[in-house]
Formats: structure tokens, C-alpha cells, sequence
């Protein structure tokens, strides 16, 4: 590693910090192809100060060994420890199988008055867990999202076993990311785009993302990085299998199909890898650039629309390289149909990957870019309001066998904002009046063609 801090793809300026990371897949096989639209789940740790601080918080020694094995009083039988089976030191079990950083549920209280010597504290978490006490509960610990660490250090008298915690804290989940890039456009690599998590909690505690964090770990230990997606650079974060920092295991990744993933046509049904799409014929590469799609992505949710639009840049090109028709000349390749509405904060701080997104447009990749910047003037501008502004656009792409409407980002307002948005372009664009918009984005919803890929 050259030792410099890893870079966001937009300016620091931002209110909300956004990496660009690339994971290199290149020697991890078949098993990890994937196509646009898909995600990928990243196993983390826990940050190595928090597992030093939980482990002195209740006694434990982190270099102690202790040997995992499923209980005999089990009816059902367990999950393999995300750590392994068998020997394992005390610290591996704090940094890799328990999420003690997640907020509790009442099943805690329950155990923790059996292992409290405090009559007091005994008597306060009985409180909370009885039926009557669950106003309190939710004061204390849902509410501002108190986490076992936290519950702990408040009741420093209880403390169970560690046998124990193995049951009460829950095992640390993978977290789940929208792959970012196009697997033929960038073969071995796959592409993420992570808003970092980084805040002071309501109980006044720093609080870093679990997953976020540990890829940042990563990154600092990986072969190498840049600045990505600002208008200064195009670089890249990547974190290798290997690493130049020896004692960096690799980064445990899978993927899985998406929410907004357009199955390939049947002619060229392959798992995408550069060299398939070399295989294929210049009639089926046109097939995948079907059907049209205005994609709708705030945010990080521009994520899995950047691998669409990569791959089917990719093709064209393809296409621009070996087109020929049946008589020999060049066969011309029709421009793009899609069209992509981002929004973001600022234009000069949270652009996400603006010079790629505007050289699809130029070079014919895009057939309309629509960016809302909802802070840089009086009146706040979200991809709402861009849609009803292109309306004519909107409706005449969708009006294509097959177009597909894909929405992607946060899950509170902006999906059903969006879909109000559509409705008006069917009423106005489209002429069918309220009733009848809603009715058009109802059949878009029977026929498939309306997908959602949102999160809290």
C-alpha cells in the first residue's frame, strides 16, 4: 500500500461521505459471476478497538483459547460458526462471530438478571424485562439504539459466561451492496459504492459502520488506491484477496441476484464475463441492449444502474468493433434509449462518478441524463421533480415492448414520491388523466416492468 488514506468519489465537502471500492474476484473462479443488477454480500469484522474495549468491559482475555463445538441440549442443529469449528482464541470470536455492536432485544434482560450481583441493577433490568416495563425499554435501549457493548458498561455487575454470550449476542451478518460495475466492462473486478457510516448516537457514542469500517480497514491494507468518480479522476479502490499488510485475511464476499436484475436473452443466457461477451454474435449482443430503461437513482442507489449502463457501453463497443451485416459493411449502432434520473445533495460535492455519467450521454451510451441537486438553490429539486420535467421522454421511452422502470435507493419517501411522479407523466405526457396514470403504472407493475431494489 502507498499509505495514503483511501478517497471518496465525491469531494469531502460532502455531508455524507461516499467510497468507491473495487474487490478483485480475479482468481476466486466461476462461483462469483454475476451480471447487472446483482449484489454482493461482504462478511465483516468488528473494529479491533471495540473488540479490545468489549473484551476488557467484561474480563475477557482476548489471547485466551476456547473451543466451539454445537450444543448436545439442541434440538435443531446449529449453524457452523462464522469463525470456524473447534480451537479459536477469544479475540477471533469478538472480531469475526458476535455483532455485540447491534442493539438488543428483550431476550437479554431476561438472562442478564440471573448473572447480576447488584440487588439494584437486578432489580432495573427485571424492569425491563417484564411486559410492564417495555415503555422503558424501548426509552433505554431501541430508541437511541444502545448496543450490547453499551448495556454491558451500564450494568457492569452482569456478566454471564462466555458461553452465554454465544446465545444472547447475535452473529455478525453480512451486508448486502449493489454491485457498481459492469462484469464484462470490468472482468475480475466488482465495483461497490458505500455510503460510510460514521455518526454520534443519541446516547452521545461515535459510531461506526460495522461493514464500512471494515472495508476501510481493508482498503488501507490493499495494493492500491485513488481517487474515483470526482471530476479530477477516475481512479480506483481496490482490495485484493491478498494484500501488502500480511496479517490481512482476505475480504469473504458471495453474490446473489438483484431486485432490478433484466434477464439476458435466452441466445445469450451466459454468466457475464468478457470473453462471453466476445463469443457472442453481433445479433446477439443488440439483444442485450433490450429492453430500454429509465432508471431512477438517488444517491448511492445510482449503484447498480453505473453496471448497466457500463455493460451495455461495453457492447457497443463490441458491437462497433465486429458489427458487420450480412454484406459486409459496418453495421451502424443505434444510440441508447435509457435514461437515468440521480439525485444528490450538491453538485460540487456529491456527484457521484459525474464525468463517467456524462460521457455515456455524450458518446451515445445515455439517452438522457437528469441529475437533481436538491440543495443548490431555494427551492429543494429531487428526481421527482426531473422526471415531470422530462416527462415527454419518460413516456415516449416507456411506451417501448418491454421498457422497465427501475427505482433504487433509500425506502422512507422516495419511492412512492417517485411513483406519484410517474403517474402525473401518464395523466400528462401520455393524456389518460389521473385515473388513467395510476392505472398505467399499475400495469407496469403487473407486467414486471416496474422494479424496486430499497432499503430503511
Amino acid at each position: 500500500a502507498n499509505g495514503k488514506p483511501p478517497m471518496p468519489t465525491a469531494p469531502v465537502a460532502a455531508e455524507r461521505e461516499v467510497r468507491h471500492f473495487e474487490l478483485d474476484v480475479a482468481t476466486a473462479g466461476p462461483g462469483l459471476a454475476f451480471e447487472p443488477g446483482d449484489v454482493v454480500a461482504v462478511q465483516p469484522w468488528n473494529r479491533p478497538e471495540d473488540v479490545e474495549a468489549f473484551a476488557r468491559e467484561l474480563g475477557l482475555d482476548p489471547e485466551a483459547w476456547v473451543t466451539l463445538a454445537p450444543s448436545a441440549a439442541s434440538e435443531e442443529p446449529a449453524p457452523p460458526p462464522i469463525c470456524g469449528a473447534g480451537p479459536v482464541r477469544v479475540r477471533e470470536l469478538l472480531e469475526r462471530q458476535l455483532d455485540f455492536m447491534a442493539t438488543p432485544r428483550r431476550g437479554l434482560f431476561e438472562l442478564l438478571p440471573f448473572f447480576c450481583s447488584d440487588p439494584q441493577l437486578k432489580e432495573r433490568l427485571e424492569e425491563f424485562a417484564s411486559l410492564e416495563g417495555r415503555a422503558d425499554l424501548y426509552s433505554y435501549c431501541q430508541g437511541p439504539g444502545r448496543s450490547y457493548f453499551e448495556v454491558f458498561r451500564d450494568f457492569p455487575s452482569a456478566r454471564p459466561p462466555l458461553e452465554y454470550l454465544l446465545d444472547i449476542i447475535p452473529t455478525l451478518q453480512p451486508r448486502y451492496y449493489s454491485i457498481s460495475s459492469g462484469p464484462s466492462a470490468s472482468p475480475g473486478r466488482i465495483h461497490i459504492t458505500v455510503a460510510m457510516v460514521d455518526y454520534v448516537s443519541k446516547t452521545r457514542i461515535r459510531r461506526f459502520g460495522v461493514c464500512t469500517s471494515f472495508l476501510h480497514r481493508a482498503a488501507e491494507a490493499a495494493s492500491s488506491f485513488e481517487l474515483a468518480g470526482s471530476e479530477s479522476s477516475n481512479g480506483s479502490l481496490v482490495l485484493t484477496s491478498g494484500s501488502s499488510a500480511a496479517a490481512w485475511p482476505a475480504v469473504a464476499i458471495w453474490v446473489r441476484p438483484g431486485s432490478v436484475r433484466i434477464p439476458r436473452p435466452a441466445a445469450s443466457a451466459r454468466r457475464g464475463t468478457g470473453a462471453a461477451i466476445a463469443d457472442l454474435s453481433p445479433e446477439e449482443l443488440e439483444l442485450m441492449l433490450q429492453p430500454p430503461l429509465v432508471m431512477i437513482g438517488p444517491g448511492t442507489g445510482l449503484a447498480p444502474f453505473r453496471s448497466f449502463l457500463q455493460e451495455r457501453a461495453f457492447i457497443r463497443q463490441r458491437l462497433r468493433q465486429v458489427g458487420r451485416d450480412s454484406s459486409g459493411a459496418a453495421r451502424s449502432t443505434q444510440p441508447s434509449s435509457d435514461l437515468l434520473f440521480f439525485g444528490c445533495r450538491h453538485k460540487t460535492a456529491d456527484y457521484l462518478y459525474r464525468e463517467e455519467l456524462e460521457a455515456y450521454e455524450a458518446n451515445g451510451d445515455l439517452a438522457g441524463l437528469f441529475v437533481a441537486f436538491s440543495r443548490d438553490q431555494a427551492r429543494k429539486v429531487y428526481v421527482q421533480d426531473k422526471i415531470r420535467e422530462a416527462k415527454d421522454a419518460v413516456w415516449r421511452t416507456l411506451q417501448t415492448p418491454g421498457a422497465t422502470v427501475m427505482i433504487c435507493g433509500s425506502g422512507e419517501r422516495m419511492p412512492r414520491d417517485v411513483r406519484q411522479a410517474l403517474v402525473d407523466v401518464g395523466a400528462a405526457a401520455g393524456g389518460l388523466g389521473p385515473e388513467g396514470g395510476e392505472d398505467w403504472v399499475k400495469g407496469l407493475e403487473r407486467q414486471r416492468r416496474y422494479l424496486l431494489d430499497t432499503w430503511a
